[in-house]
C-alpha cells in the first residue's frame, strides 16, 4: 500500500515522506502533523486509547484528523443471508463496529479532542450480477476466523445465490459508513 501511495503521490510536494509506523509509539515529535487520515483503521484496533493518545500528541494545536468508519447496518443484507446458509458462518462486524463505529466514535473521540463533526454516507446498492456478489463475499477471507466453513462450502454457497437471485433477480446491500473529522484545540 504504501508503494502504490508511493507511485500515485510522490510529485506532491507537500508530502515528504512514506513511512510504515506502529500507530501506538509513532516515531514522530510532538505536534508535527497538520492533518491525519485514518480510513477504516480505528475500528481494527483493541487498544484504541492508545492509538488516539498518539494522535493527539504528534497532531498540531488546530490540525485536523480524519477517520471513516462502519455503522451498525453496514452490510447487513449480507450478513442475514449468510445466517440463513449458516449460522456459523460470521464476519463479526459488530466487533469492529463496537471498538469504534459510526454510532460510538464520537463518544470515543470526545476523550481526547472537542471539535468533532461527523459526516454521513448510507447507499442502498441493487446488485444483478451474482457472480459478483459471490466474488465480494469471497473477497473477505482472512476478516474473521468464522468464514473458513464458507470456503469449504464455495459450491454450495454458489447454487444458494443462485436459488436466490432465481427468485429475486437483485440483491440489496447497504454500505453505511460516516467520517469523522476532528480539529486538535488550539493553544490559547
Amino acid at each position: 500500500m504504501v508503494k502504490d501511495c508511493y507511485k500515485r503521490l510522490y510529485d506532491i510536494p507537500q508530502i515528504v515522506s512514506f513511512d510504515v509506523a506502529d500507530c501506538f509509539c509513532l516515531p514522530y515529535e510532538d505536534e508535527s502533523f497538520d492533518i491525519i487520515i485514518m480510513n477504516h483503521v480505528l475500528m481494527y484496533l483493541e487498544h484504541l486509547d492508545l492509538a488516539l493518545k498518539e494522535i493527539q500528541r504528534v497532531l498540531k494545536p488546530g490540525g485536523l484528523l480524519y477517520c471513516t468508519t462502519i455503522a451498525h447496518d453496514m452490510l447487513k443484507e449480507r450478513d442475514e443471508m449468510l445466517k440463513r446458509f449458516d449460522p456459523k458462518i460470521s464476519f463479526h462486524q459488530e466487533i469492529l463496529y463496537n471498538r469504534f463505529g459510526y454510532e460510538n466514535g464520537k463518544e470515543k473521540l470526545q476523550q481526547y479532542f472537542e471539535d468533532i463533526e461527523l459526516f454521513d454516507r448510507k447507499e442502498i446498492y441493487e446488485i444483478t450480477d451474482m457472480d459478483f456478489l459471490y466474488q465480494f463475499i469471497l473477497s473477505g477471507k482472512g476478516l474473521s476466523n468464522d468464514l473458513e466453513i464458507l470456503y469449504r462450502k464455495k459450491r454450495e454457497f454458489y447454487n444458494y445465490l443462485k436459488n436466490i437471485f432465481s427468485k429475486n433477480k437483485v440483491f440489496q446491500l447497504t454500505v453505511h459508513i460516516g467520517m469523522f473529522q476532528v480539529k486538535k484545540e488550539e493553544k490559547s
